[in-house]
């Protein structure tokens, strides 16, 4: 019987996925599907002692602003190749910091399975909508290899 449903039901998870995407929730301004705010974990302030400025800076982030940071986050790790342990050095917290004084960095593991199962969906759906506007679609693959015989494989659509 699964083997029948499967269809429908992965249908039915990567819309939901996609619904509950930053992308998704930023672009149509649904709030109510953007994560909760993040608050330091309990040992971590007392780990890190801040600066005068942050103490007597008060204001907070919004769950908005929250839920954009974590998409650049997201997109600055996926787009640029770093990897995901960067998310837990000291430095790139103290970096990030200096950035957006109340953004709490988010936990790696959590982070990043989250998201990328997310906004994967939301591309799809992205892709599939747009696909979907187009008639006589071609995909040329074009290969090589560099002196180092690294092989090279190009994919152009039009």
């Amino acid at each position: 019987s699964l083997p029948k449903e499967w269809p429908e039901l992965h249908s039915r998870v990567r819309k939901e996925l996609n619904l509950n995407s930053n992308t998704t929730s930023l672009e149509t301004g649904q709030t109510k599907n953007l994560p909760k705010l993040r608050k330091l974990p309990s040992n971590t302030e007392e780990m890190r002692q801040g600066t005068l400025l942050e103490h007597f800076n008060t204001t907070k982030i919004t769950q908005t602003q929250q839920a954009h940071l974590d998409l650049l986050l997201f997109k600055f790790f996926i787009c640029c190749a770093i990897p995901f342990a960067v998310l837990n050095n000291s430095f790139f917290w103290d970096l990030l910091t200096a950035l957006a004084m109340n953004y709490v960095v988010p936990d790696r593991s959590a982070f990043f399975t989250r998201h990328i199962a997310q906004e994967s969906a939301a591309f799809a759906a992205k892709l599939a909508a747009y696909l979907k506007e187009k008639n006589n679609l071609m995909l040329s693959l074009d290969g090589w290899s560099i002196r180092a015989k690294d092989e090279v494989l190009e994919q152009t659509p039009s």
